[in-house]
Formats: C-alpha cells, sequence, structure tokens
C-alpha cells in the first residue's frame, strides 16, 4: 500500500507544480518519504493515506514555491 501511495504521489506531482518551478526527482523521492513517515506517526492508513500524502505534498510544494518567492522579491 505504502509503495502505491508513493507511486501515486509521484504521478500526481508534475501536474501540480508548474513546470519552471518543479523540484528534481530527488526532492520529490525526499518529500513522499517525508510525507509517508508523517502518516505512518499518524497511523493513517488505506484510501486516507494517498489523500493524506497529496495534501502533505502539496503543502510541501507551496512552502517551496514560498521560499523561492521569498528568495527572488529579497
Amino acid at each position: 500500500m505504502r509503495t502505491t501511495a508513493a507511486m501515486l504521489a509521484l504521478a500526481i506531482i508534475p501536474f501540480s507544480t508548474p513546470s519552471f518551478a518543479a523540484p528534481s526527482a530527488e526532492a520529490q523521492i525526499k518529500h513522499v518519504e517525508a510525507c509517508n513517515e508523517i502518516a505512518d506517526r499518524h497511523d493513517v492508513t488505506g484510501y486516507a493515506r494517498s489523500s493524506f500524502v497529496q495534501k502533505c505534498l502539496e503543502h510541501q510544494s507551496a512552502k517551496m514555491d514560498r521560499s523561492t518567492a521569498r528568495g527572488a522579491n529579497g
């Protein structure tokens, strides 16, 4: 189940971030692993896990976008 969630998350990432701001494959894998660890800590399983990991990845992406924007502005 964990592998399926990770693969699903990696398949969705390119559609959720603009291509010019897309993180490297290594960064994507790190984010997926981190989100899976968080899901493990909260005992999230089944369909809820997929949704949890996706929302976590969206949060990570938004956080990266904000830090990139701050770097460009300041």
